[in-house]
């Protein structure tokens, strides 16, 4: 598997001295589905900073495709063009005054053709699925639709590694649903997708990887169900366990639990049809 990025003992203070990650190795790689999660303050977002040159270690190394990370104008142009960052609040980055500009504001500052912009434009809109939006204002739409938008803009730049940050946050449960079918969507073999989330359940049954943080430090590491067997680290994290990975553990379902609520649904129906033997 090739590794885009790999991070080696970084630590980062902001000017205030806060001490926001310490000494943190992370490898992430070509593909890979990875869930970022921990309380408030835990150093998520100043980790994905780290991976698009928004922020620059104060110590350690970033290398980027096995090279250290430059900090130059021209460098990090590069990075941003492969590293695409949705901030958790939408309207950080959605300035245009519709919905099919605005998309078009990152591909048309790389320079592209008017025709390749047109394109990119509208396959984005495609694969987020917001045809129906495009020739909306911004200030019109609600909040899953602006993530949505968000998401489109980014991915009309054709990053290979796609970062999203808290990207269900503030959305009910219907807008919360339907991102989680669009992350499903934008896999591929080529892609990273990281995304930081407080919900435990999203996690679990996206991720094909998850990372804990804590205090700007990583204490878990591995596959989606491991750690939620483990719980002295869920207490020190602030942590819940999925509600799928409860109800599974408690009935006693085989290994590898179910993920997902049509998952644990067909294991309740085997289990009754068993019973009725």
């Amino acid at each position: 598997m090739v590794n885009y990025f790999e991070l080696d003992n970084i630590s980062y203070r902001y000017p205030d001295g806060t001490e926001a990650l310490t000494q943190l190795s992370l490898t992430i790689g070509q593909g890979e589905r990875i869930a970022l999660i921990g309380h408030n303050g835990a150093g998520k977002s100043t980790l994905f900073q780290q991976l698009n040159g928004i922020l620059q270690p104060s110590s350690g190394d970033v290398r980027f495709n096995g090279k250290p990370m430059r900090y130059s104008k021209k460098e990090l142009a590069h990075v941003r063009q492969s590293v695409g960052i949705v901030f958790q609040d939408p309207d950080a980055q959605l300035f245009s005054g519709n919905v099919k500009q605005d998309i078009a504001f990152g591909p048309t500052n790389l320079g592209w053709s008017k025709d390749k912009v047109h394109e990119q434009v509208n396959w984005a809109i495609k694969e987020a699925e917001i045809e129906a939006l495009q020739d909306k204002p911004i200030h019109f739409l609600s909040l899953g639709q602006k993530k949505r938008v968000a998401i489109a803009g980014v991915l009309a730049m054709m990053p290979r590694i796609l970062i999203l940050d808290e990207p269900t946050a503030g959305l009910d449960h219907y807008y919360a649903t339907q991102m989680l079918g669009l992350l499903k969507q934008l896999e591929t073999d080529e892609r990273t997708v990281l995304l930081s989330t407080h919900d435990t359940q999203l996690a679990y049954e996206w991720a094909d990887r998850i990372v804990v943080l804590h205090e700007g430090t990583i204490i878990y590491d591995g596959n989606p169900y491991d750690v939620f067997y483990q719980d002295d680290l869920l207490q020190k994290a602030h942590l819940e366990k999925p509600w799928v990975f409860d109800v599974a553990a408690t009935l006693g379902a085989p290994t590898p639990l179910p993920r997902t609520r049509a998952a644990l649904k067909d294991f309740l129906n085997t289990k009754k049809n068993d019973s009725l033997l």
